[in-house]
């Protein structure tokens, strides 16, 4: 069979599950060098690939709040631009697509074959299966299923960062005069906007662990995020019980700050993340940062830091609440005729206390690793 020359990958996802699926680019890319790659993204997504090598040329596509704002006319005449392309192959990175791989009309399609009704019946013994693998595993599938292409499992999640991103995040550290070469410097993410809110562990509990982090380590910790996270990111500073001198230096928002790419190069400048399940968390870790998550509703099978396991509490390391009963998986989670999750995520359960004693053994660790 003749080799694609032009190919559509389908990448509507979140950010971090776009940061999943990058090895799954990066050996499409590989596999068909000189083959044309386009990837169709959401607005929020964008930025995570906007500087991929792996891709030719991105197609935005509108998330569900801005479907209205585009129109008929619009989404129609994308459909139809999608059809025109001729698309060799289309790849689906996100499940529940192919409507749109129809209206594209590819010649051939690559898919992770998702268990029949999996969004129905996700207790049916083949949906059950796909609960232990991880998400980038799941999107290896679709190239190994149907186009025989092995993507190595040592292969991690790829972030490509500009000089312009390393810049502005350098400008924005030397304006409020912190000096990651000079000083501890940890950064945190109490935002996510997944599961309704159910990932987001408790503003005060991020507020007391960075008033430990400041008092027994002399940190300077950065809370990071988007415009969105700008209310949670003020309550965490509102709830600390530092004096207000102390709280102004040493406890610092950035959310809303910087674009998607600068905050990862401010991520990478950190000696520590410390953040819920979402984006930021594995935007640090492909950026070599330590990382500690905290987890509540979602899969540590299918979500947790794609980092090798041997490095489990050297680079990385993960808390769950004491009754730890996951139920957000990558697919066959709670039914989509159920509007709610049946129990808690009993995220609050776990402790600012048993947070700095996680924080405090990763660095620890990353002190053992400086030069």
């Amino acid at each position: 069979m003749a080799q694609p020359r032009r190919i559509a990958a389908f990448v509507l996802l979140p950010i971090g599950d776009t940061l999943f699926c990058t090895p799954a680019l990066h050996a499409l890319r590989l596999a068909y060098p000189q083959a044309t790659i386009h990837a169709l993204v959401f607005p929020n997504n964008r930025a995570v690939l906007e500087s991929s090598p792996d891709l030719d040329g991105l197609i935005g596509y509108p998330t569900r709040q801005t479907w209205g704002q585009w129109g008929l006319g619009r989404l129609a005449g994308l459909y139809r631009w999608l059809h025109q392309q001729k698309y060799d192959l289309v790849v689906e990175f996100c499940p529940a697509i192919g409507w749109l791989t129809l209206l594209t009309t590819p010649r051939r399609r690559a898919w992770a074959h998702y268990p029949p009704l999996w969004w129905l019946l996700p207790d049916s013994p083949r949906a059950q299966l796909w609960r232990s693998l991880h998400a980038v595993q799941i999107f290896n599938r679709a190239l190994e299923l149907d186009l025989g292409i092995a993507v190595p499992a040592e292969s991690r999640p790829r972030l490509h960062l500009r000089p312009a991103d390393h810049a502005a995040a350098a400008q924005l550290l030397h304006r409020l005069q912190i000096v990651p070469e000079r000083e501890l410097v940890i950064t945190m993410h109490p935002g996510g906007e997944g599961v309704k809110g159910q990932k987001r562990w408790p503003s005060q509990h991020f507020a007391a662990l960075a008033d430990l982090l400041i008092e027994q380590h002399g940190a300077r910790v950065l809370l990071v995020g988007g415009a969105e996270d700008s209310g949670i990111a003020t309550a965490v500073i509102g709830q600390s019980r530092l004096p207000r001198r102390i709280v102004s230096r040493q406890l610092i928002s950035l959310v809303g700050q910087a674009k998607l790419l600068e905050s990862a190069a401010v991520l990478e400048r950190s000696r520590l993340f410390i953040g819920n399940d979402s984006g930021p968390l594995h935007m640090a870790a492909t950026r070599g940062t330590s990382v500690l998550g905290i987890y509540g509703p979602t899969s540590l099978h299918n979500y947790r830091p794609y980092l090798p396991e041997a490095e489990q509490g050297h680079t990385w390391q993960v808390l769950t609440p004491t009754d730890y009963q996951p139920q957000a998986f990558f697919i066959a989670g709670v039914p989509l005729w159920k509007r709610a999750m049946e129990t808690s995520a009993g995220i609050e359960s776990i402790s600012p206390a048993t947070a700095l004693a996680a924080a405090a053994q990763l660095l620890a660790a990353g002190r053992e690793r400086l030069p």
